[in-house]
């Protein structure tokens, strides 16, 4: 009797291990489940953010490709204003010159008519 109580003692042991065993076996595989779970939280939040990443690629290449198109533009445009500016200039230029010939013309305009009255008022002279 006394090895009976022995042996159901020993059974009673190892089905407690057993328990305690499956127990933890249980636990291991519900933190397994979780860990599963939150690994595929993450690796869907990893494609989303790829695709973000993506998106924002894209919009920064079309932000070059504007800020690259507003750069020649503003290029071409600077060179235009520069040939206005010469342009303008050399018209200014040919204006003086111009109005300066203009000017020595109305000068000798002048001249040769204060040279016809005296010759008229001489002749007048002369013939009174």
């Amino acid at each position: 009797m006394l090895k009976n109580q022995g042996l159901q003692r020993e059974l009673e042991d190892k089905q407690a291990v057993i328990d305690k065993q499956n127990s933890l076996h249980e636990e291991l595989c519900s933190q397994k489940a979780s860990m599963e779970q939150l690994l595929q939280e993450l690796r869907a939040k990893e494609k989303k953010m790829e695709l973000k990443y993506e998106d924002f690629t894209q919009e920064i290449h079309k932000a070059n490709n504007i800020i690259e198109k507003v750069q020649k533009e503003k290029k071409v445009l600077k060179q235009k204003l520069k040939n206005k500016d010469a342009s303008l200039e050399q018209q200014e230029k040919d204006i003086k010159q111009k109005e300066s010939q203009l000017l020595d013309r109305e000068r000798n305009t002048d001249s040769v008519r204060r040279d016809l009255l005296k010759t008229q008022d001489e002749v007048s002279n002369k013939e009174a």
